[in-house]
């Protein structure tokens, strides 16, 4: 039943983070439409500098910087129980 749960919950997360990311980099759209309803995409691209600047900020700190430096001392404590 926990493993059921466990990918339950990352499946959600997963879910989750698509739209919002989705909807963050839809967002441009709305300031790159032109008069006539198409879509100028030079436009387009320099606006969407600001969401993919943000989203590499995002998922480098979550993947990266947060569990190496604020989980490090606790992962090191947790070693040091182990092997005492």
């Amino acid at each position: 039943m926990k493993q059921l749960t466990d990918n339950t919950h990352r499946s959600l997360e997963i879910l989750i983070h698509t739209i919002c990311w989705g909807l963050f980099f839809a967002f441009p759209l709305f300031f790159t439409q032109n008069n006539d309803g198409t879509i100028n995409w030079k436009d387009f691209m320099f606006h969407c500098i600001v969401p993919t600047t943000l989203c590499i900020i995002f998922y480098l700190n979550y993947f990266v910087f947060i569990p190496q430096i604020l989980f490090h001392e606790q992962t090191k404590r947790f070693i040091f129980t182990i092997v005492r």
